[in-house]
């Protein structure tokens, strides 16, 4: 955070999807996510150390679940060390449709691979939220927010060299808050009703 700085129209920024309460929106900075994840990503496999990091309160999609790194000003940053023993050179790009992340270093700090396993721990159903509506006939329901499943995952890293697994240990948690489901219940006259009384009225 401290490097990218201040998020504003005046800095240059633009409105974008952000995720703010575990709610989608719109707003100032959407997508910094996608600089720090794609950083993130490319710093795992370089092994260096992460002093911090933080998943998105709702799933991604454009990284496996369990390896993005989300970044918002005061709340969650993205921080590392260099743990090898020589100076790293970090290259990025970007051409407006594709951003990379290349981390360099001294072959003597890296004999070995990094690989990264992303494992679904458990789903977590949405709770069902019940409204009730006068506007709405009884006996009918209509579905104001569809909700969403929650995740939690656990991400392993693999330590590979000559093509054997050295060692594998845990690399992260994530949690994906589900997103409640929203129903109105109906509690209102009911038309087909309404036309009964309607005709027994005509009759008389």
């Amino acid at each position: 955070n401290k490097t990218v700085g201040d998020i504003s129209e005046q800095s240059g920024f633009k409105t974008a999807g952000v995720i703010v309460n575990g709610e989608f929106d719109r707003g100032i900075g959407g997508g910094i996510c996608q600089v720090s994840t794609t950083l993130y990503n490319a710093l795992i496999r370089a092994d260096i150390q992460i002093i911090e990091r933080s998943n998105h309160t709702r799933p991604i999609s454009y990284v496996p679940l369990g390896t993005d790194a989300a970044v918002a000003s005061g709340i969650k940053d993205l921080k590392f060390s260099n743990n090898t023993n020589h100076n790293i050179y970090i290259l990025a790009k970007a051409d407006g449709d594709d951003l990379s992340f290349k981390i360099f270093g001294n072959g003597e700090d890296r004999d070995y691979k990094i690989n990264i396993i992303p494992k679904l721990n458990e789903s977590i159903e949405p709770n069902v939220i019940e409204k009730y509506s006068d506007e709405i006939p009884e006996g009918e329901i209509e579905v104001e927010k569809k909700g969403a499943k929650g995740y939690s995952y656990i991400t392993y890293k693999e330590i590979v060299k000559d093509q054997q697994v050295l060692k594998t240990e845990v690399l992260s948690k994530s949690y994906y808050v589900p997103q409640d489901r929203v129903i109105i219940i109906g509690q209102g006259e009911n038309e087909n009703h309404n036309k009964i009384n309607k005709k027994h009225s005509d009759d008389k």
